[in-house]
């Protein structure tokens, strides 16, 4: 069971539902918790979240107040594959 976040600090001060990659909701929880979840790869920016005084379910990426952390995940980026021939300038 994951203990009580702290909610003072957080913008929404009712904190958020979240869905997680297992498809259980869990809240409610900090924006702080939110973050954390984030950096550990538990949620990620199409994961289901709402203001937990909210009906409405939303990505992650569409809540104002929780995109200032987006990008500071630890997780390494998605790379691009490499053409498989290569590329020549036109002459």
């Amino acid at each position: 069971m994951e203990p009580q976040p702290q909610r003072q600090s957080s913008p929404n001060p009712s904190g958020y539902h979240v869905i997680g990659g297992d498809g259980q909701e869990y809240g409610p929880i900090s924006s702080e918790q939110v973050r954390a979840w984030y950096e550990l790869g538990r949620l990620v920016l199409d994961s289901r979240v709402r203001h937990a005084d909210a009906t409405k379910w939303r990505t992650l990426r569409e809540i104002p107040e929780l995109q200032h952390f987006r990008g500071t995940s630890n997780l390494p980026p998605v790379l691009a594959p490499h053409p498989t021939h290569p590329v020549h300038p036109a002459n």
